[in-house]
């Protein structure tokens, strides 16, 4: 019997993942997602309470997986000693971790949902919250480089802003375009490269 439900809730999630992508979660309809399974609407809702529900379960587990891992990844770096920190912006190509880019890819739906068709959930400001973790990343290091007298330059946070908002941009455009897998890792370490020569440019005018 469970293996019955389990069944029908996945089939729940397919039909709402292929309409939300073809009409945004507001555009999205309950009885037309239970229509294309051959059920009524009142169908769906012992397995979800309503529409939102069955969104944040397609959504939740990638989203939240990857938030922490940038939180992960950021956090390390800091904790390195301040030497270290301070030799990073030497590095004439730094080893870029892509295994947060790779997730995306791994999950290129369910991330086109939240970058373009979730507007009106809690996660319509997903990636705005990956592009503050960034940020205060960023404004973490350069006061580490302020106090060690290391800037060149002493942006604003203002400016750091900015920035990130710009670089998050490009992401979301990657998606946006439903670049393959291979171009769109491609695309993205070359703007890695960019942003990166603009940083110690910017910040230390290497």
């Amino acid at each position: 019997m469970q293996i019955k439900k389990d069944e029908v809730k996945n089939k729940i999630l397919k039909s709402a993942k292929n309409e939300f992508l073809k009409h945004g979660y507001q555009g999205a309809s309950l009885r037309t997602i239970a229509n294309n399974l051959g059920l009524s609407k009142g169908a769906i809702y012992p397995y979800f309470k309503n529409k939102e529900a069955v969104f944040i379960e397609l959504v939740k587990e990638p989203a939240e997986n990857l938030y922490q891992h940038m939180k992960t990844m950021q956090e390390r770096a800091l904790s390195q000693d301040l030497s270290s920190q301070i030799a990073y912006a030497n590095n004439e190509n730094p080893n870029q971790e892509d295994l947060w880019i790779n997730a995306i890819y791994d999950n290129i739906d369910i991330f086109k949902l939240i970058a373009l068709k979730s507007s009106g959930t809690r996660y319509e400001n997903y990636f705005a919250r990956l592009a503050s973790l960034e940020e205060e990343s960023t404004l973490k290091y350069i006061n580490n480089m302020r106090e060690a007298k290391a800037l060149q330059y002493d942006p604003d946070a203002m400016l750091v802003h900015i920035l990130i908002e710009i670089a998050f941009k490009s992401l979301i455009s990657i998606i946006e375009n439903d670049i393959p897998r291979d171009k769109g890792l491609a695309y993205w370490q070359k703007m890695e490269e960019f942003y990166f020569a603009g940083w110690k440019k910017l910040l230390f005018n290497l």
